[in-house]
């Protein structure tokens, strides 16, 4: 979604590859930098110091709280959950994406969205 960081947090400290892949499905603008210009930058700057911390930590939090709602939520919780913080996601991103990022199959989802509407 919009003005989402988006990365691999432990290809970032590692330095290896990452196994994931990130399609981007709408039109975006995208942003990047080299860790070591990054790394460069941290050391002459304190606020952006800072500001990378930040997103390291709410990158481990929201891959935690991926981890705990598959879990310890049931699919269509985790649909709601969706639902939730994404309004509209599903009038913007096709069914078998939606499906794969909850963990479910699309037979699945259609079966969980009819019963909520």
């Amino acid at each position: 979604m919009e003005n989402q960081f988006v990365g691999a947090v432990p290809a970032l400290f590692t330095g290896e590859p990452s196994h994931k892949a990130v399609e981007i499905l709408e039109d975006s603008v995208i942003e990047s930098i080299p860790y070591a210009e990054m790394e460069q930058m941290c050391c002459q700057n304190i606020e952006i110091c800072n500001l990378g911390r930040k997103i390291a930590i709410i990158g481990f939090l929201e891959g935690q709280q991926r981890m705990e709602d598959m879990r310890f939520l049931s699919a269509a919780e985790r649909y709601e959950e969706l639902l939730r913080k994404y309004p509209g996601i599903t009038n913007r991103v096709p069914l078998k994406h939606i499906a794969s990022l909850l963990g479910i199959t699309p037979v699945s989802l259609s079966r969980i969205r009819g019963g909520n509407q």
